[in-house]
């Protein structure tokens, strides 16, 4: 009977081989695992740009917006002085005209030696006395708006006439001075022309 042969196995260079493609296997996957995290850094970085860059478009959109309405307004103002400029030069044409006519407020200080009076007039209609007691800018714009129609936007031509010869004319030329000067704040185009007429 025949003894039975060993089979001897060598699994050396097998588990050497193995071990090379598990090494490979590792170093590779490593590779691939730090590629990908390279893309997904460059992808974050790319994508932080991008939001910036969203963020910046969108402040300079915010100015422009800011500018251009600040520009509407300003135009808007231009266009709103522009005509009330011109509506205060037609109304300045008009006093003008006026004044070449007659058709102007006339003041006049009647002064005794007792008492004074003021004497409010325009064109040939019948004249206002106003009494010495009753002189001050709140009865004088009153007189004007009601018995002369005068409105605060119109332009107002006045000639102030006065005796400066007459005893106690000083006082009071100085109240309705004062009258007068204190009406522009109702009255802001009303411009003044004094004229003492003593001789």
């Amino acid at each position: 009977m025949r003894r039975p042969q060993e089979i001897l196995l060598d699994f050396t260079t097998l588990l050497d081989i193995m071990m090379l493609i598990l090494f490979f296997f590792v170093l590779f996957s490593h590779l691939d695992t730090e590629r990908a995290m390279g893309d997904a850094e460059q992808m974050r970085n790319e994508a932080s740009a991008q939001m910036a860059l969203a963020d910046s478009m969108m402040d300079n959109a915010a100015r422009t917006e800011r500018e251009a309405i600040a520009r509407a307004e300003r135009a808007e103002e231009a266009e709103r002085r522009y005509r009330e400029a011109d509506s205060q030069h037609a109304a300045d044409i008009t006093a003008i005209e006026a004044f070449s006519e007659g058709q102007n407020l006339r003041l006049t200080l009647l002064q005794d030696d007792a008492d004074w009076a003021l004497r409010i007039q325009q064109g040939d209609a019948e004249p206002f006395l106003l009494e010495s007691g009753n002189v001050n800018a709140e009865r004088l714009t009153a007189v004007l708006r009601s018995e002369f129609h005068c409105k605060p936007t119109d332009t107002q031509l006045c000639v102030f006439l006065y005796d400066g010869s007459v005893r106690g004319s000083r006082a009071s030329y100085m109240t309705v001075h004062a009258a007068l000067t204190a009406m522009r704040t109702d009255f802001p185009h009303l411009y003044i022309s004094e004229t003492d007429i003593s001789e």
